[in-house]
């Protein structure tokens, strides 16, 4: 704050202006009352200009009470909806170490990690998920033939820009993702990884792992169409891509961003992270256990590893705080606008003594007298109601466009009326 003088100048000054209309307001209205008139309890200055404000003051209360509420229980919603979609891989007992700094150490440090009992597998990747980089790179689809002979492999499109990631042997395995078509990087083939190409040489040979939403970028109507077929792109040199496999769509990052065609490839220049499946009940001993390890073969560099369920929760962790922030000001401006309302009715029933004592002589029932009284402060909730759906709709159509994959809009409907059925409910 201190380091932008613009931000701080709008604070002070904000700051001014609402003291100083908070307290003109009241010291300029106060000081034109008659003190004779005020001793003498006079109730004769009403006007409707006055009772008018004061009902305006009410529906503006719970206008605001409404829009908060509603937004609160809209963000909840997607929250939750969020977190509860299948991103597509298993993230049970998962933890992710950053291995970009034991280049030369992850084999050793794979194989002391493998030796603990609770540790079921030990893969590598450029990036684990939540952890979604932006690589991407133009791969171009050749022609059925298999030859690097420039020739006679005509392209049948233009580059598309695909996101790409790399994966280990065994990578998906351990996530639990199975092709749909073809196969997963296999050591047994002997041609899965990518290797470096001087310049002026043959494009060189490696294999690709398509997810469901590069088919169509690609122009492929099915998986199976896409298994044998060849892209070319510029990664460590030319190379020539053969797709062996096609996988589901997963998220690798959070539902908002909404997943991307991506190919998987293996480059073993690109590991950067350990993805540690683990069975124990203990997973804090294990952790401990893995720093011991860690600091055996990399002494000289700190560890960083985490379990993958909390780096999946920390997505959201904006949302949570907006969640929290809404759910504290909506009971605030609920407790404001009844509190409001309260004296209000107070003020209007001390008002109407008279009224109120000639309808009873007259034969009027108390529920009678009170139905009446509560269908006058109804009215205003009512309106604010009307007021504060369109608002606060508008406002969370616009939030909820900032995910690729969210809760249909239309549950806006019912949650207006619940809303402000509560509303209405509590005054």
């Amino acid at each position: 704050m201190f380091s932008d003088p613009t931000l701080l100048i709008a604070i002070i000054v904000i700051g001014l202006v609402v003291g100083l209309g908070a307290g003109i307001y009241p010291a300029v209205y106060l000081s034109r009352f008659l003190p004779g008139h005020i001793l003498k309890s006079n109730k004769s200055t009403e006007s409707g200009r006055t009772s008018g404000f004061r009902t305006f003051l009410v529906v503006f209360q719970f206008t605001a009470s409404i829009s908060l509420v509603i937004c609160t229980v809209v963000i909840y919603a997607q929250t939750h909806f969020a977190q509860s979609v299948d991103v597509g891989y298993n993230s049970d007992n998962k933890m992710v170490l950053a291995i970009n700094r034991a280049r030369d150490k992850r084999e050793s440090l794979r194989q002391e990690l493998l030796n603990l009992p609770e540790i079921k597998s030990v893969v590598f990747s450029s990036e684990a998920p939540t952890q979604d980089n932006e690589n991407n790179s133009f791969f171009t689809l050749l022609g059925s033939s298999q030859s690097d002979d420039a020739s006679t492999n005509q392209m049948s499109n233009q580059g598309q820009l695909l996101n790409l990631h790399n994966m280990d042997y065994g990578f998906f395995e351990a996530y639990d993702v199975a092709p749909i078509a073809g196969r997963l990087f296999d050591q047994k083939f002997g041609s899965d990884e990518v290797t470096s190409v001087e310049t002026g040489q043959h494009a060189g040979a490696a294999s690709a792992v398509l997810n469901q939403s590069a088919l169509a970028k690609l122009g492929f109507n099915s998986a199976q169409e896409a298994i044998g077929r060849t892209v070319a792109a510029n990664i460590r040199g030319q190379q020539h891509f053969k797709i062996v496999g096609v996988i589901p769509d997963i998220y690798f990052r959070s539902i908002k961003f909404g997943v991307r065609p991506t190919i998987y490839m293996l480059n073993p220049q690109r590991l950067n992270v350990a993805s540690i499946s683990f069975n124990t009940n203990n997973p804090a001993q294990l952790r401990t256990q893995i720093e011991q390890v860690w600091k055996k073969h990399v002494p000289m560099q700190p560890i960083n590893l985490q379990f993958l369920d909390s780096m999946m929760a920390a997505q959201y962790n904006d949302e949570r705080i907006q969640t929290r922030l809404f759910s504290a000001f909506s009971i605030l401006a609920i407790l404001i606008a009844c509190l409001g309302l309260y004296g209000l009715a107070a003020f209007t029933t001390e008002r109407r003594t008279k009224e109120i004592g000639i309808r009873k002589v007259m034969g009027a029932r108390v529920r009678d007298i009170v139905g009446l009284l509560i269908w006058q402060f109804s009215k205003p909730v009512l309106i604010a109601n009307l007021v504060a759906w369109p608002i606060a709709s508008f406002a969370m159509i616009g939030w909820l466009e900032n995910f690729s994959y969210r809760i249909n809009p239309l549950w806006l409907i019912p949650i207006c009326l619940a809303v402000g059925t509560l509303l209405l409910l509590i005054a």
